[in-house]
């Protein structure tokens, strides 16, 4: 079992631990830090956007991962847990095929514990990788995302969307998500 800690490691030890644990851990520049669980909401999202981005992008080049696969950010040293990736042609750092170097675009569902991290630090490290083209923040407890596209090497734009009838074309990838059907399986009121 993998412990969060303040003591820094190589990323060959964190690897070493992290493949066999049961719990997710990111690794922040030599720093473990454990991966919050999921709720049902949360999964449900995650799930519903998974889903219909899997169904638009059947019969094409590129591939789907969910929940599992961790992506390097080398810039930054970061290894994180995306919700949603999607990449073309995928390159691992090594033979274990667990740690995707090229993701194209990022899909990030955010809980009330990680929102302050995934738009503030997470999000400054994702726009400093070089594969990635686009990605998506979408907030757990109501229909809100950012959505974040690379126009080139340093620019990036940002479009804040709100509410159930938002929209938004992806621009990496030939897909589309709604906020309506992110949020089809979520059953309490939304904020």
């Amino acid at each position: 079992m993998l412990v969060e800690t303040t003591q820094r490691v190589s990323e060959a030890e964190y690897l070493d631990l992290e493949r066999p644990a049961v719990d997710r851990h990111e690794f922040r520049n030599g720093v473990v830090v454990e991966v919050p669980s999921s709720n049902h909401d949360h999964s449900m999202i995650e799930g519903s956007i998974g889903i219909s981005l899997g169904e638009q992008l059947d019969r094409s080049d590129f591939e789907l991962y969910m929940v599992a696969m961790r992506v390097k950010v080398p810039m930054v040293n970061l290894i994180t847990y995306p919700d949603i990736v999607v990449c073309r042609n995928p390159q691992f750092l090594d033979a274990e095929q667990d740690v995707l170097l090229n993701p194209t675009f990022v899909c990030e569902v955010m809980s009330p514990r990680t929102i302050a991290y995934d738009l503030g630090a997470k999000a400054a490290s994702y726009r400093q990788h070089d594969s990635l083209l686009e990605f998506l923040l979408v907030e757990q407890e109501r229909p809100v995302a950012e959505h974040y596209v690379r126009r080139d090497e340093a620019t990036w734009q940002v479009t804040r969307v709100a509410g159930l009838s938002a929209e938004i074309e992806l621009h990496s990838i030939p897909c589309r998500i709604t906020l309506a059907d992110a949020f089809s399986k979520v059953e309490r009121p939304l904020k």
